[in-house]
């Protein structure tokens, strides 16, 4: 009679599957709120505004010349505020703001040409 070891039995796989069962629930739950609250959900919508205020910076034709916009949404208007500073090496900075607060930036190097 030949017994093979090797392996997890069924039991443990299943007491192993209760275990992160009942850590895994409370913890998406956890995960859910936090990204249901109104400042991160403000974040993310500001960071992707200003990756696109960037990348058309970047890439677009009147993307070097200092800007300013107002985007309004449901929850209230976000002010994106594009600056550009130096001579050949310039600096690209994208501000966005809600109620007169910032809320993200981001800054980028461009050799323009």
């Amino acid at each position: 009679m030949k017994t093979d070891n090797a392996g997890f039995s069924m039991t443990e796989i299943l007491v192993a599957l209760a275990i992160f069962s009942a850590i895994g629930l409370p913890l998406t739950a956890y995960v859910g709120k936090l990204t249901a609250t109104p400042i991160f959900s403000d974040r993310v919508r500001a960071v992707e505004i200003a990756v696109g205020f960037l990348e058309e910076s970047i890439h677009g034709k009147n993307g070097l010349k200092n800007q300013e916009s107002v985007i309004l949404f449901r929850d209230g208007p976000l002010a994106i505020k594009r600056t550009v500073s130096g001579e050949e090496l310039k600096k690209i900075t994208i501000f966005v703001e809600k109620s007169g607060k910032i809320i993200f930036d981001i800054s980028t190097l461009v050799f323009p040409g």
